[in-house]
């Protein structure tokens, strides 16, 4: 036979309301709340620890800032050292108040600026190297047009020999 333990004092979590977990580290009793409390509870504490980004059409002018400085000199590298994403990104957070931009959102922006034709990019490490020639010449949003121009008219194009081959079968 088991020995068994007095009932006389009942353990101190009988009869204790139980607890559930909220947003955070806070805990609230487990009984009826109104929904609006549930939400203002768990707005608050992600609106405050929330690190604010800057909307993404911001980067493109921050990233040619940081690479117009380097072109010019302002900006100096050490020994040698190309203007990757990376550092780009710190660069833009200094002037951003201590919120950088992600590496890879700058490292898109590169890329996207290699397909333009406005910039040359390495790959190994992939960094800024430099603007092209025409980049230079007809500048960023012309490049960009130009570049849109160009999809649209190989696209019109595939659109046209795909309706003259259905035409033809």
């Amino acid at each position: 036979m088991e020995p068994t333990l007095p009932l006389s004092d009942p353990p101190s979590n009988v009869g204790a309301e139980t607890k559930s977990p909220t947003v955070g580290d806070e805990r609230t009793p487990n009984k009826e709340v109104a929904m609006s409390d549930t939400t203002e509870a768990a707005a608050a504490p992600a609106e405050a620890d929330k690190k604010v980004r800057a909307p993404r059409t911001d980067l493109e002018p921050d990233v040619k800032a940081v690479t117009d400085s380097f072109i010019t000199g302002a900006l100096v590298v050490e020994d040698g050292k190309p203007l990757t994403p990376h550092r780009i990104a710190a660069e833009v957070g200094k002037a951003r108040a201590g919120n950088p931009p992600s590496v890879g959102a700058v490292s898109a922006v590169l890329v996207r600026w290699a397909k333009y034709g406005f910039a040359e990019v390495s790959d190994k490490p992939k960094a800024f190297v430099a603007y092209t020639a025409a980049g230079t010449e007809k500048g960023l949003s012309a490049m960009k047009e130009a570049h849109r121009a160009e999809l649209k008219a190989a696209k019109a194009e595939a659109k046209a020999e795909t309706a003259a081959e259905a035409a033809v079968s």
